[in-house]
């Protein structure tokens, strides 16, 4: 991608300023977005913008000056699919799939799809990533269907919540062991799925809670979600015929896909007034990248080492 040099320049927008290092984590997200495009595109898969991205698209054509990450929904069943494919169809694009399935440790509901897993200050990375060493990419939000069955939709909060909580609190020697396998087993019975025992416990789990999530089709509701947040406030409902088939609309100088219906999405989301802006700080602690940065910043004061300018601009 190819990006005016004034794009990295620091800047005031609505009243909020943008350092050169996140101008450089924007491109740098962007160059991922790019990959993950030609990806989907290879194999069919849709994808639209969403939350806060989906806003940014609509009320300032690009990023909302104080957001510091891409967020997108994906259908399950594309998402699955996409799961299914070799790492070498990432890799060959400089991406690697970031999930439970694929990681022991993963406890996060969202997948990411990220330029890799650390920071990188090879020449090649800070060439291709515009000066970005950072670890990015974009966050990808499943859209699964709510049954419309309210027993059903309990049923399904329910497997969902127990598969997250007892992952969480599996390793904790305070829960009576012989109990935690006990709902296992009964998670594994009710999902129908029993994921390779080989596998670390607490991946298993995680992956149950997935399954769980995709339980039903839209045979069965009309309804969609990214349930984690359903189950936290029912605004997360849409209808599944809001997003159909992708608008393209600009995006810091590119074009992006986002719902058909995004003007319901975004009131349902954020209210009838959303096109008026609203200053708040990052949701994953801004900005993104502070963990990297400090470990950097330590690697070079332990080596006597100044930091390069462009990095101390972060």
């Amino acid at each position: 991608m190819v990006f005016p040099e004034t794009f990295f320049e620091s800047e005031t927008r609505d009243g909020f300023t943008i350092s050169s290092m996140m101008k450089r984590a924007w491109a740098a997200e962007l160059e991922v977005l790019g990959a993950f495009h030609d990806l989907c595109e290879a194999h069919g898969f849709r994808y639209y913008f969403a939350y806060g991205s989906l806003l940014g698209v609509v009320r300032h054509g690009g990023y909302v000056p104080w957001d510091d990450d891409i967020d997108l929904w994906m259908f399950r069943e594309d998402m699955m699919r996409m799961n299914a494919l070799p790492d070498s169809e990432f890799a060959s694009r400089g991406l690697v799939l970031i999930n439970s399935h694929h990681e022991e440790g993963n406890v996060n509901l969202a997948w990411r799809v990220d330029n890799g897993r650390w920071v990188n200050l090879s020449p090649e990375h800070l060439m291709r990533y515009h000066l970005c060493p950072f670890a990015t990419g974009v966050d990808i939000h499943a859209l699964d269907t709510v049954p419309s069955d309210p027993e059903a939709e309990h049923r399904q909060d329910v497997l969902i919540a127990t598969a997250n909580t007892l992952s969480r609190t599996w390793e904790d020697p305070s829960q009576p062991e012989a109990e935690k396998k006990k709902t296992l087993r009964w998670l594994e019975e009710e999902i129908g799925a029993h994921p390779d025992e080989g596998m670390p416990v607490r991946q298993r789990l995680m992956i149950l809670s997935d399954l769980a999530m995709a339980l039903y089709t839209e045979e069965n509701s009309n309804l969609v979600a990214f349930l984690p947040s359903k189950q936290k406030s029912r605004t997360q409902l849409y209808e599944r015929a809001w997003f159909g088939e992708p608008v393209y609309m600009p995006f810091e100088g590119f074009i992006v896909p986002v719902p058909e219906r995004y003007n319901l999405l975004l009131t349902r989301i954020f209210g009838a007034d959303y096109m008026n802006p609203r200053h708040s700080g990052g949701m994953h602690g801004y900005p993104f990248y502070r963990k990297q940065y400090d470990a950097i910043k330590q690697l070079f004061e332990e080596q006597g080492e100044i930091l390069p300018e462009f990095l101390s601009e972060a």
